[in-house]
């Protein structure tokens, strides 16, 4: 009776046997012990194995409860097949000992279900006289052993450790493929971050590289230009230089530079004529010396105009030749002063390229630089005091310039 309460109190738990040792956890070890094949790793028991015995009489379930109490094994119960199923869905079981109490064919449906789930896990049948049959049937389910009922408790014992034994390889390997799995997917992670990581340092390096490229490129319009437009020291001459530069770098394109003359009034210095026709385009240019370049006098920097309601805004409503054409407009300035105005204009459907507005930018600086010597050669006869606003032209850069 003693042993009868005993079993029952263990019904539906795991019962420890004597030699069971508590499972190890990846806290016990560390990283050996998530990784024991590593050279070093301390040697860890292994886990007690869990039984799953299955019965639709209670009895027998107690009975075989008790015949394994000195086997190193863990027990759990069920009465049924579905039982079975749940009680093994979080913890899956190395061995299943399924009694012959449960309908006909339970058995092979069980132990063919538990060897789907747990591919290492074994299923022993306990049964008396089964016929050939059942055993063929029992065998292709994946059942190992068939035990009769009325085996002793050593004989029981020693069957199981058996059975455990067999699937002992399988189990290994299982759980190092865990293992394994576990680490290819913290790499896959780390792989992935690393190629985040490097797609945007690529595309750092890629835009910094194009800046610099840029800038490179910049750098070799400005030397070439000013190589140019240095040689020139008359206006005509660094007018028609000017013009020729600039066509090459925006492509065809109407061009007009206006020249101060007075206070508030500019005249034509040069032009280019590309798609306006021919009896018009001085009557054209005449008119935007008096409108554009007036508006243009006093501000700094590129005007780029697109639309015909930002060409009204800027020069108003006698720029209407410019209505239907893409505007680039800026004056080129020494010392607060404007020494010209430089106007580029052509079809809204065949605009100026944002990458050419950087060496307009450039353009205009060094023009206005160029043209300030020019003016300071034309009046070199004066005296200094005379010069207008340029006296501080004469220091020792622009001696130079002009001893060459």
């Amino acid at each position: 009776m003693a042993r009868r309460k005993e079993a029952k109190k263990s019904e539906g738990t795991p019962v420890p046997g004597p030699a069971a040792a508590k499972a190890p956890s990846d806290a016990d070890g560390g990283l050996n012990a998530e990784h024991p094949e590593l050279p070093g790793a301390p040697v860890l028991p292994p886990p007690t194995p869990l039984v799953l015995i299955v019965s639709g009489s209670r009895l027998e379930r107690i009975r075989l409860v008790s015949r394994l109490g000195n086997c190193p094994v863990r027990c759990i119960q069920a009465e049924s097949v579905q039982a079975a199923l749940r009680a093994t869905e979080t913890q899956p079981c190395q061995l299943a000992l399924i009694g012959g109490a449960l309908p006909a064919g339970d058995a092979a449906t069980l132990a063919r279900a538990l060897a789907k789930r747990e591919p290492s896990s074994v299923s022993m049948l306990i049964a008396d006289a089964p016929t050939l049959a059942q055993a063929v049937e029992a065998m292709r389910a994946g059942v190992i052993d068939i035990i009769p009922s009325r085996t002793t408790q050593g004989e029981l014992a020693a069957r199981v450790r058996s059975a455990l034994e067999r699937s002992r390889p399988a189990r290994e390997r299982d759980a190092r493929l865990e293992r394994l799995t576990r680490v290819c997917r913290k790499l896959n992670h780390a792989r992935h971050e690393i190629s985040r990581q490097v797609s945007g340092l690529c595309g750092d390096v890629a835009s910094a590289y194009h800046d610099l490229a840029d800038q490179v490129t910049l750098l070799s319009t400005a030397s070439e230009f000013n190589s140019l437009i240095r040689q020139e020291l008359d206006v005509e001459s660094l007018l028609r230089t000017a013009l020729e530069f600039i066509l090459a770098k925006t492509g065809p394109t109407n061009a007009a530079v206006f020249l101060p003359a007075t206070s508030c009034d500019f005249s034509l210095g040069a032009y280019v004529n590309y798609d306006r026709p021919k009896e018009t385009a001085d009557g054209i240019l005449e008119s935007l010396a008096a409108v554009v370049a007036p508006r243009m006098e006093h501000e700094s920097g590129l005007k780029v105009l697109a639309t015909p309601a930002e060409v009204a805004a800027a020069f108003g409503d006698h720029a209407h030749s410019l209505a239907e054409s893409h505007v680039v407009a800026f004056s080129c300035r020494r010392e607060g002063e404007c020494l010209a105005v430089v106007l580029l204009f052509r079809d809204r459907r065949n605009p100026f390229p944002p990458a050419v507005l950087p060496a307009l930018s450039m353009i205009a600086e060094l023009f206005g630089k160029q043209l300030a010597r020019v003016i300071h050669i034309h009046h070199r006869h004066l005296p200094r005091n005379q010069w207008g606003g340029f006296g501080a032209l004469g220091d020792a850069d622009d001696d130079i310039d002009l001893a060459a």
